[in-house]
């Protein structure tokens, strides 16, 4: 019976130390304030997380965030920020999509991912910004909840401007269209 009990410990404690369960989540988003006048600039935040004790290794996921870049966009030079931001490392792709490269990543490590983003033409309504985690290389010892890894429902409204309008043209990407022309 001793010897049995001393294998089981054995074996629970093997699991402890070999099992991953990390899991890399976007647990929600949202542009504050939620609408703006062409011209004004407002924050895109994303609370990102590590929802396990496990480390997650460097290079193992991407956080890509698209913009509605014909209504409001970043400027395409300033990568997002925030301690979650400082977890990755940022590519900006061209259309207002931004990809985000992890670092490694604590146990329970995580934070606010910020973007500033300024409104370039009036919308009808409320545009869609899509935040998206992608698996990559290092991951397949770890479990992932894929239900976590996707907002596409944060929304941001840009008013037509009240007064003049002066867009910081060199700073912007080249989505403002006619706004820096």
């Amino acid at each position: 019976m001793k010897t049995y009990l001393y294998f089981i410990i054995f074996i629970l404690c093997c699991g402890s130390l070999f099992g991953q369960d990390a899991d890399p989540s976007l647990i929600g988003a949202n542009f504050s304030p939620i609408t703006i006048e062409e011209g004004q600039t407002t924050t895109l935040t994303i609370d990102f997380g590590n929802g396990s004790g496990s480390i997650i290794p460097a290079n193992s996921f991407t956080v890509g965030i698209s913009t509605a870049n014909n209504f409001y966009t970043s400027d395409g030079i300033t990568p997002p920020a925030g301690t979650g931001g400082l977890l990755f490392d940022w590519v900006y792709q061209g259309s207002d999509y931004w990809l985000g490269t992890n670092k490694e990543i604590p146990a329970w490590g995580g934070g606010p991912i910020t973007l500033d983003v300024m409104g370039i033409k009036a919308s009808s309504d409320l545009e869609r910004t899509i935040c998206e985690i992608n698996i990559m290389g290092n991951f397949p010892a770890f479990s992932n909840n894929v239900s976590n890894d996707l907002l596409d429902q944060v929304r941001l409204k840009v008013n037509e401007a009240t007064g003049v309008v002066t867009y910081d043209c060199p700073l912007l990407s080249a989505n403002v269209g006619d706004a820096c022309d």
